[in-house]
Parts: C-alpha cells; structure tokens; sequence
C-alpha cells in the first residue's frame, strides 16, 4: 500500500473509531456507573500507553518542571471532559452526542477572545462563522426547552457542551503551558496525562457513585465496549492522529471532526434506532460549514 492511501486509510479509521466511540459509550452507561465507565477506559487505554511505550523502548520519565503541566493537561484533555461526556450520555443519544462535539472549534474560538482577547488570524468573516455556528447550537437546543419532560435531556446535552468546553480549554492550555517548554516526547506526555486523568475519574467515582459488583464489571455488553473505548477510540486512534499529522499538518488531520458526527448519527440509527430530529439535521448543516470558515478562511 502507498503512503498517500496509507494516510487516507488510517484517517477514515480514526473518523470510524471516534465517531464509534459516541456509541461505546452508550452502551457502557447503561450498566456501569458513568464515571466510574469513564475511568475504566483511562485505566485500559494507560496501559495499552505504558506497554506499548515500553516495546518502543520509550523513556516515560520527565522533569517535574514538565510533568505538572501534563497532568494539568491530562485533566482537562482526558478527566474532566470524559467524566461530563459519560454522565451526558446516560441520557443523550449518541448522535446528539457528536453533533455537540463538532462544535469544538467553535468555543476554542470564543475562548481564545476570553482569555486573551484576541484569536488567531480573526477576521470579520471568521466572526460570522462564529455567529452562524453558535446559532446551529440554538437549533438543536430550542426544541428541548418546550418540552416539560426534557429536563434530563438539557442536563445530559449541557454535560456533553461541558465536555466541549473542556476540551477548548486543553487547547489553548495547552499552548501556555508547553508554548515555551522544550519538545517533549508525545508517549511520555500522553503517559502523564492519562495518571492526572486516572487519580481524577477515581477519586470522583469513589465520592459520587457506587461500584458495580465483579459480576457487573464482567457483563459482556460494557466490558467490550470499554475495550473498544480504551484500544481502538483512545489509544490507537491517538497514535494515528500523530502520525497524520506529522505527515498532513495539524489543519488537515482536524478535519476528522467534520466527519464524526455522521458516524456517530448513523450508528445511533443502525444500533439504537434514534433517527435524528429535524432540528439537528438544521444544525450540523449550519455548524459544520461554520466550523469550516472559523478554521480554514
């Protein structure tokens, strides 16, 4: 196989286990406590990390100059936007899910003129897209607010939104935490990462939930989802990541994030038979357009 349908490949697969994941983990929480599910898939997805690092040889160590940033990093990338994701979709479909999801972009580029007052290459044509997307977002959330029997399903979305927030947040942390540190090596980072994440998810499991008994944490249906969420979502799909984009650029290779939402709706379709609401369908056609001015005009 040549290199250029290598790297299509290997993205068509990292869109498939991403917009999967949404799936996952609705199948997850339908036995496991959320946060407790979450953490399950931190705790597999580290050491799926620390073996495979070690067949590399990989030095996992680092100064504690660096480490602190990477376990602060950890907790908003990995702990804090897994805890609200899992706990959402108790009640949210997973398509909802992932249209949430692709909204990403656009709250980096809010948060980006909240913190700093500025974004990135802003332009009033950016600042449009910012508008039409967060319109998008008021499409898919209007309808619940009409409904008396809803109440769940805004807190569910809003814990997803949290997610999001979360993950805008990791972005741009991310940038002042290691914008003037020296390179530091992507498995001894994501490694940190994953312990900062893990101490979180367990500590917030023991303080909110109860854990399921050793004959719940061996039902089929949770446990191979979490398989699934730690090797191939997380871990496998990381590894790819990178590797496309040392090879396309960062630009690029973020354009997976167009394309989950379609997997995650279709799946929710195929396996839960949650047919997308009109109001969604609405919104991911004025979202993604949206997302596509804010990051690439």
């Amino acid at each position: 196989m040549s290199a250029k349908k290598l790297n299509y490949l290997l993205f068509l697969l990292i869109v498939l286990f991403w917009g999967g994941s949404f799936i996952a983990i609705k199948y997850v929480v339908q036995d496991w406590p959320p946060v407790f599910s979450a953490a399950a898939r931190v705790a597999l997805s580290l050491i799926v990390f620390a073996v495979y690092s070690v067949y590399l040889k990989k030095d996992l160590t680092l100064p504690f100059s660096i480490r602190w940033r990477c376990w602060v990093a950890g907790l908003f990338a990995l702990g804090i936007p897994f805890s609200f994701l899992f706990w959402g979709e108790r009640v949210v479909s997973p398509g909802l899910s992932g249209i949430i999801n692709c909204t990403l972009p656009i709250w980096t580029f809010i948060l980006s003129l909240v913190f700093f007052g500025k974004a990135t290459n802003a332009t009033p044509l950016k600042v449009i897209g910012l508008a039409c997307g967060l319109i998008g977002v008021v499409v898919i959330f209007y309808p619940m607010l009409h409904f008396t029997n809803a109440h769940a399903e805004i807190l569910g979305s809003l814990a997803v939104l949290v997610m999001v927030l979360s993950y805008a947040v990791a972005s741009i942390l991310g940038q002042y935490l290691f914008g003037n540190a020296r390179k530091i090596d992507f498995y001894a980072s994501l490694y940190h990462q994953h312990w900062s994440a893990l101490v979180y998810l367990v500590l917030a499991s023991l303080l909110l939930e109860k854990w399921p008994n050793v004959h719940e944490i061996f039902l089929f249906k949770p446990l191979m989802a979490t398989i699934y969420l730690a090797v191939f979502s997380t871990a496998i799909a990381w590894f790819f990541y990178y590797y496309l984009i040392r090879e396309w650029g960062a630009v690029r290779t973020s354009t997976v994030a167009y394309l989950i939402p379609i997997v995650a709706l279709l799946g929710d379709f195929i396996l839960f038979h949650t047919a997308p609401t009109l109001s969604e369908m609405i919104g991911v056609a004025i979202i993604i357009p949206s997302v596509i001015v804010i990051q690439f005009l």
